[in-house]
């Protein structure tokens, strides 16, 4: 299943969430707001926004770190996390 990019902004942050929606959806359907994990989104959480799309949810994965960011290092965990910590 493909997820559709739709780009919004967090104030000056321009983020790239995707929602995967059922094949023929015309009705309207209840929303899941899928939220990714410190590294970002990536294929792991497109995977369960397009499972829960396949049990009959509109899935919204949103982009928290903005334009399509993905973190692969660990080592980068605290650099990453702490903007949101002290929030």
């Amino acid at each position: 299943m493909q997820g559709t990019v739709i780009e919004y902004h967090d104030s000056s942050t321009r983020c790239l969430g995707e929602y995967f929606q059922p094949d023929g959806a015309t009705e309207p359907l209840p929303v899941v707001m899928v939220v990714h994990a410190w590294d970002g989104l990536g294929d792991e959480v497109r995977s369960k926004a397009a499972r829960l799309a396949e049990a009959g949810y509109l899935a919204f994965a949103i982009d928290v770190h903005g334009e399509g960011t993905f973190y692969s290092d660990v080592a980068q965990l605290q650099e990453v996390l702490t903007p949101f910590m002290v929030d």
